[in-house]
C-alpha cells in the first residue's frame, strides 16, 4: 500500500513541476519557479546552479526521485531539458503526457526520437544510457531538412 501511495505522490508531483515547460524560460524565471514548487508541495528537494544549468533533485521518502537538469545558453534562455525519473510508470506517464500535449505537436521520426511542429524547433530524446530518462531540446532547423527528417 506504501508503494502504491508514493507512487500515486510521485506522479501528481511530476506532472505539477512540468506542466510549464522550461524551454526558453529565462535562468531566474526557471529558478523561482522551482523553488516555488518546493516550497508549495513541502517536499525535501535542492537546486544546484552553475553559470549555465539549474538542477532540481528531488530526494524525499515520500516521492519517488526525480531529477531536473535545465541547460542554459549564453542569452540565459533554457535550450536543453532532461528529466530523469527512479521508477518505470512515473517515466512512461510523463513521456506520455509530454507527447500527448497538442501545443509541441510531437512527431515520432525512430524508435528514440520525436520532432515537435516545425514552429517549435524542439527535439525529444529517449535516453538510451538511462532508460527513465528523457531530454527536450531546442534545434536549428530549416523547414526542408524538418521535411526530410519526418519522412525518414
Amino acid at each position: 500500500m506504501r508503494k502504491v501511495i508514493l507512487l500515486i505522490v510521485t506522479l501528481c508531483l511530476a506532472q505539477y513541476i512540468f506542466s510549464q515547460g522550461f524551454i526558453n524560460s529565462n535562468k531566474l524565471e526557471s529558478k523561482k519557479y522551482l523553488l516555488k514548487y518546493i516550497d508549495k508541495e513541502k517536499t525535501r528537494a535542492s537546486i544546484n546552479e552553475s553559470d549555465t544549468s539549474i538542477t532540481l533533485l528531488v530526494r524525499d521518502t515520500t516521492v519517488q526521485n526525480l531529477d531536473l537538469v535545465l541547460q542554459f545558453n549564453e542569452l540565459g534562455k533554457c535550450y536543453r531539458e532532461l528529466r530523469i525519473l527512479s521508477c518505470d510508470s512515473c517515466y512512461e506517464k510523463m513521456l506520455n503526457k509530454t507527447l500527448n500535449d497538442e501545443y509541441w505537436g510531437w512527431t515520432k521520426i525512430d524508435s528514440k526520437t520525436y520532432l515537435s511542429k516545425f514552429s517549435k524547433h524542439l527535439i525529444l530524446n529517449l535516453q538510451i544510457e538511462n532508460p527513465t530518462s528523457f531530454e527536450i531540446r531546442q534545434i536549428d532547423i530549416r523547414r526542408n531538412e524538418y521535411k526530410q527528417k519526418l519522412k525518414k
